[in-house]
């Protein structure tokens, strides 16, 4: 059967590194939490549905069709040859299509490897605009955003949500506004009931807002609340990078960000320095959930940094 890819019309959305700063703001993308693995491995989540992950690159979801595989983001540039050799101990499909969360290169430098036999990459619109840009990110302690090349960008964009039929097997695609970054996707596999939510949430890691690249803590929260009333009890839930989460770990997390805002803006509206700010531990009690008293911290000032610059 031929695969297409069209329109969704369910859509309810009309919106569209581990890298160490010196300054302010940490970037962190998280290894597996518990054992922090030295190499790419894979586990396979139910017939035809595998995760690949290793080092401290993202979750890469992949879903075997009678037609070939749909993969949900690519690896890195670096990291996806490792990747390909242990998909292989379970598959010899080639590659149909690769599903772009964002554009943060571990996410999207291994579409280079997999265009090689034939894939073609999907992403939100936005995501294109963001893989050209190079620029320094000075209160990133000069986070280098370098341009993609060519071969990484997408074949296809949409704008609001669409869908892959490749051989029955169907990928809902869905754009949550303004998120992680301005160009977030999340996945859906409605007949295996998983779902991939690219950076959105990081269990076990310091989460990061690409404030620089369009993304909003508002927004992050907006797609908390879209996942927890399109998901049930039984929902495998794949974030960017980290284990698998379930609907339960959603609420936790969507509580968690309501509280960090809150105590970031009251902080804020009383003009106290962000040393004060720090002092009081507003993160303490989530500090397992954020990668230890470090990873709260380096939220806390990401929060500040970034809510402090937002219109009241």
């Amino acid at each position: 059967m031929t695969s297409v890819v069209r329109p969704y019309p369910g859509s309810r959305w009309s919106r569209s590194l581990r890298s160490a700063i010196a300054v302010g703001v940490l970037l962190v993308s998280s290894a597996w939490a518990q054992d922090r693995p030295s190499g790419m491995r894979l586990r396979t989540l139910q017939p035809g549905v595998h995760l690949i992950s290793g080092y401290a690159n993202g979750n890469m979801l992949v879903v075997e069709t009678d037609s070939g595989l749909v993969l949900v983001d690519a690896q890195s540039a670096k990291r996806v040859e490792a990747a390909d050799t242990v998909l292989r101990t379970v598959t010899q499909a080639r590659v149909r299509y690769v599903v772009f969360t964002h554009y943060h290169e571990d996410h999207t430098g291994g579409m280079v490897h997999w265009r090689k036999s034939g894939a073609q990459a999907v992403a939100h619109r936005a995501v294109p605009a963001q893989m050209e840009k190079d620029t320094i990110i000075v209160e990133m302690g000069n986070w280098h955003r370098e341009r993609a090349i060519p071969e990484a960008f997408p074949d296809h964009t949409f704008e609001d949500s669409v869908t892959i039929r490749s051989a029955g097997v169907e990928a809902h695609l869905y754009h949550v506004a303004a998120a992680h970054t301005d160009g977030d996707v999340v996945v859906w596999f409605p007949g295996e009931n998983v779902l991939h939510v690219g950076d959105l949430i990081e269990p076990e890691g310091a989460l990061f807002i690409d404030w620089w690249a369009g993304g909003t803590l508002d927004g992050i929260i907006a797609a908390t609340e879209w996942l927890l009333a399109r998901t049930d009890d039984a929902t495998t839930i794949v974030p960017g990078h980290g284990r698998t989460i379930d609907r339960a770990t959603v609420e936790y997390h969507h509580r968690m960000l309501i509280h960090l805002r809150d105590r970031v803006m009251a902080s804020l509206s009383r003009s106290e320095p962000r040393d004060v700010l720090l002092a009081a531990k507003p993160a303490a009690e989530y500090e397992a959930f954020l990668g230890g008293e470090t990873g709260a911290d380096r939220v806390i000032r990401l929060l500040h940094y970034g809510l402090s610059r937002r219109p009241r």
